[in-house]
């Protein structure tokens, strides 16, 4: 009789695992500059009064280098967010737009994207804030009777 021989293999091939990796890491290079880009933070300027809006509403984001940002994309520049406020015109509830200012942009960039919306067809333009903190009465001092 004859005996077949059986091989047996004592290791794992992880070069198709690596080369995975690696595309995933490529990937993540190329993409994650971009969502940092897209994503500063903004310091609002505080304000006295005014009424919520809704998250939900369309959004321009200005930097204090006076970048914009419609909808989490990067604008190039004011013709380019009037534009990019036409197309998002019909999707926008009741014609509103709120503009979210950091507290140190110029008010040169803020009317800028004020005239856009005004020029795109936005009817309401909101100017988003934080709600100043309200400081407690102060007690009043009482007169001693006498």
């Amino acid at each position: 009789m004859m005996s077949k021989l059986v091989q047996t293999f004592d290791e794992i091939n992880i070069t198709p695992l690596t080369d995975i990796f690696l595309v995933l890491l490529i990937i993540m290079m190329v993409v994650a500059p971009s969502l940092a880009q897209n994503q500063q933070p903004l310091k609002l300027p505080d304000i006295k009064a005014g009424a919520k809006y809704e998250a939900s509403s369309l959004a321009v984001d200005i930097d204090p280098q006076g970048a914009f940002t419609l909808a989490g994309a990067a604008v190039a520049n004011v013709a380019a967010l009037e534009a990019s406020l036409k197309q998002q015109l019909p999707t926008a509830a009741d014609k509103k737009l709120v503009v979210r200012a950091d507290k140190n942009t110029p008010s040169r960039y803020v009317l800028d994207a004020m005239q856009a919306a005004a020029h795109a067809g936005f009817e309401r333009v909101l100017v988003a804030g934080n709600p100043k903190p309200t400081e407690p009465p102060k007690p009043q001092e009482v007169p001693p009777r006498g």
